[in-house]
């Protein structure tokens, strides 16, 4: 069930993406005091020579440098367009959410709220503390720093000796190194974990620590700490709490049960979405029906083009040089349509057969459509287990479906204006 859990991963981080600004941190200016002009300063500002006594830096009573004002940013941050295509070290304190694209990007400040992260390599400095979530897609990532809550993807992950995971760790990687301290659970996607690293300097092994469970994939390879005293493998000296295997069950009963709730769930979500279009939208029903004899090829074309140029589009207004706050605006709410569509393109589909096939039949009726409906999810639930070939239909059902929500939406608009 890891894999599962991991695969809706990315649409979470995207969709905390989109709403963490207003939902996660705040946007009030910041209040200083104000003193009486007419009254006698205490020394308000004082001067302070560096080790070398070769400059002088204005310091207030509270220790807040002159830099340190100018570097802090009183609301969310986002990457600037120079940022996002180059490499650069992120050393604004922000009092809200941080959104940073970048190809090489190194944090050497605190954030108060969430930082989210798409780059190539992020590396989180020994001397950050990030009081909110960490969401970083990325090829390496290192962390070194204070975080709250880790969810990330990456290809190699490295919690370093000093990195501190003060609840939680949610990977999808393929090489995990983790030498720090992790205050709750560590669960991963990786095949190949390590608790051991030989320091460069000392020559001892640096060994993380992790003070919940250990969640990971059944036949992983996991490096363990050694015990000097009896010269065996100890799990204890990396784990407080339980090993799990998350492909592991204890009876066929238990996997059997795992299968009926996923499949359970798949008809929920299908059977909600029937309800709401066949309330708030009957005719897109029928319009998308009709794809199926009609329209099935440009269909598939429809879905193709929309996905693809979708994301070519979205990317180029978040990446682009001298992109405005505008286009990013726009591209944030577009990636939200977009997630939108890909995740109702599953249900649409199923609807669209089910609605077909309920008007074969000689008296049609909404609790045959309805059938129908739950039936074809089944059915193609039952495909994608498939190995390698349920890929293939996942990739088709959400083409498909996507085409036929674009289609749809495009023959509604035509209907309209002809009325």
């Amino acid at each position: 069930m890891l894999k599962k859990r991991m695969k809706l991963f990315a649409l979470v981080f995207v969709a905390l993406l989109l709403v963490a600004s207003t939902c996660f941190a705040t946007d009030g200016a910041v209040v200083t005091s104000v003193e009486d002009p007419n009254a006698t300063a205490e020394s308000t500002n004082t001067t302070i020579e560096n080790a070398e006594g070769t400059e002088n830096e204005a310091v207030t009573d509270n220790g807040i440098t002159d830099e340190m004002l100018a570097n802090l940013v009183s609301s969310d941050y986002f990457s600037t367009a120079e940022e996002s295509i180059g490499n650069y070290t992120f050393s604004k304190t922000v009092d809200g959410n941080a959104f940073l694209i970048g190809n090489e990007i190194t944090v050497t400040s605190e954030i108060a709220g969430d930082l989210f992260v798409v780059a190539n390599k992020l590396i989180i400095a020994d001397t950050v503390s990030i009081y909110g979530n960490v969401f970083a897609m990325a090829n390496e990532i290192e962390i070194n720093g204070t975080v709250y809550d880790l969810y990330s993807t990456s290809s190699k992950l490295r919690v370093g000796y000093d990195g501190i995971i003060y609840r939680d760790m949610h990977s999808i990687a393929s090489e995990v190194t983790m030498i720090g301290r992790i205050g709750r659970n560590m669960m991963t996607s990786s095949n190949n974990i390590s608790f051991v690293e030989k320091d460069t300097e000392t020559e001892e092994d640096l060994i993380g620590m992790v003070y919940g469970n250990l969640q990971h994939p059944e036949g992983a390879k996991v490096t363990y700490p050694t015990n000097e005293e009896t010269g065996e493998i100890d799990t204890t000296m990396s784990i407080a709490g339980e090993i799990i295997h998350a492909n592991a069950h204890e009876s066929i009963g238990s996997l059997i049960l795992d299968y009926v709730l996923a499949l359970l769930a798949t008809l929920i979500f299908v059977a909600v979405a029937w309800l709401l279009f066949t309330w708030l939208a009957p005719n897109f029903v029928q319009k998308v029906a009709g794809c199926i004899s009609k329209k099935f090829p440009l269909t598939i074309l429809f879905g193709l083009l929309g996905l693809i140029l979708g994301a070519i589009i979205i990317m180029a207004l978040l990446i682009i040089p001298y992109v405005s706050i505008v286009t990013s605006k726009l591209a944030l709410v577009l990636l939200l349509l977009y997630i939108l569509i890909v995740v109702i393109s599953y249900p649409t589909l199923c609807i669209s057969i089910g609605t077909f096939l309920n008007n074969k039949t000689k008296k049609p009726s909404k609790a045959k459509g309805f059938g129908f409906t739950l039936l074809i999810s089944t059915a193609l639930w039952v495909l994608q287990l498939i190995p390698f070939a349920g890929s293939i239909f996942t990739i088709l059902a959400v083409v498909i479906g996507f085409g036929m929500i674009l289609i749809g939406s495009v023959k509604r608009k035509e209907k309209l204006e002809e009325n």
